[in-house]
């Protein structure tokens, strides 16, 4: 804050809020851009900024290249500090926002009265998403909201991560588990029986409520479970896809004017909030609709089609990505092929989806079906072609 000051910048400081509210707070100030000191979900180790430009959108991969082209450059040479101010509104206007969204009910959700465990990792959603959900009426039972970022458990919400959650949810007796990663842009979800559902339900639980009540546009990113298209076409409406990577998605979705987005890591965004994945939108939509179906979630989570996925990597060491497209194109037959994000091939009842990182010199290797044998066959095969010489 201080060098930002001296390079002449007017600086507001809106605290430790997860990243969702950071980026509405961009715009609801009217700033110029806004920075978000981050690792996401990435280990204690690390950290990191996130950079928002001045309409609540993520610097997309050119931009972000723009901007370290910048760096070391001499600045304006203007001479006079910017001002700092600490603004305390900023949760405050993240929880209207989501008390605004025309089909959520806040007074039917506060008469409810719903029990959560939630697992905030000690992350900077320790204090607001409880503080939110309690703002709707709900009781919280708290795991891991201490906010000073100790990490008690692995940071991504993967259900093989959220063992503690899972025996807090039935200890507690509560009607559903949340936990999110660290900076609170990310939710899974676990059941009433303490079942961890996996980050892939999420959006497609947030999806199947929102299409009941308006129909438009969907994207999502092509590694997000086939279960998410199986949802929209009940409603008759076909997914379009983008490359992962949250910027690339938020595009599309300002391209085809799309009502609803998100990512299979249990990111959702809906963009009558802001177009940024939000852990705390996605637990309100779910527990509207739990609210307004009387089911349990884990009744609701049954209706979701089931798939199993299987993730790997492959260290990238000196191979070059257009010959594993080549070696890959071996496992075809009678899929379809998409080149748009590395390569994804279709089949009728599974899926293979393989990417060089954008964060590690691996390549990521992600296949999905209906059993989990065959998942695991699908990515055993593709690895075991991507390391053959």
């Amino acid at each position: 804050i201080a060098t930002l000051s001296e390079l002449g910048c007017d600086v507001i400081d809106v605290d430790m809020v997860p990243t969702p509210t950071a980026v509405l707070n961009v715009k609801e100030l009217h700033a110029d851009g806004g920075i978000i000191v981050t690792a996401s979900h990435n280990p204690i180790e690390y950290n990191g900024l996130k950079f928002v430009s001045n309409d609540g959108i993520f610097l997309d991969n050119k931009e972000i290249d723009r901007l370290k082209s910048m760096v070391g450059k001499s600045s304006s040479g203007r001479k006079i500090s910017g001002k700092q101010a600490r603004d305390t509104g900023a949760l405050k206007r993240h929880i209207d926002r989501i008390r605004s969204i025309s089909f959520i009910d806040p007074v039917a959700l506060k008469e409810r009265n719903f029990k959560i465990a939630i697992d905030c990792v000690n992350g900077s959603a320790s204090i607001a998403y409880p503080t939110l959900l309690e703002n709707l009426g709900c009781i919280c039972a708290r795991l891991f909201c201490e906010p000073d970022g100790t990490f008690p458990r692995k940071p991504e919400p993967r259900a093989s991560n959220i063992s503690a959650l899972s025996n807090f949810v039935t200890a507690a007796r509560a009607d559903i588990g949340f936990a999110v990663d660290p900076d609170g842009d990310r939710v899974s979800v676990v059941t009433e029986e303490g079942k961890p559902l996996g980050e892939e339900y999420t959006m497609a639980l947030a999806l199947e409520f929102v299409l009941s009540k308006q129909k438009g546009p969907v994207v999502v990113n092509y590694s997000t479970t086939r279960a998410v298209h199986d949802v929209a076409a009940k409603f008759n409406i076909e997914v379009e896809c983008a490359p992962v990577g949250e910027a690339n998605v938020v595009a599309r979705m300002k391209e085809v004017k799309a009502i609803v987005g998100g990512e299979g890591n249990g990111g959702v965004i809906l963009p009558l909030v802001s177009h940024t994945r939000d852990a705390a939108v996605a637990m309100v939509l779910i527990l509207q609709y739990m609210l307004e179906s009387g089911k349990k979630i884990g009744k609701l989570a049954s209706r979701i089609p089931a798939y199993h996925m299987e993730k790997r990597k492959v260290a990238l060491e000196n191979r070059d990505f257009k010959s594993v497209v080549k070696k890959l194109k071996k496992l075809r037959k009678k899929g379809k092929l998409d080149k748009n994000d590395g390569l994804r091939i279709d089949w009728d009842d599974s899926w293979l989806h393989v990417r060089p990182s954008g964060t590690e010199p691996v390549i990521r290797v992600i296949a999905e079906a209906k059993t989990k044998q065959k998942a695991k066959l699908i990515a055993g095969e593709a690895i075991r072609l991507i390391s053959s010489r």
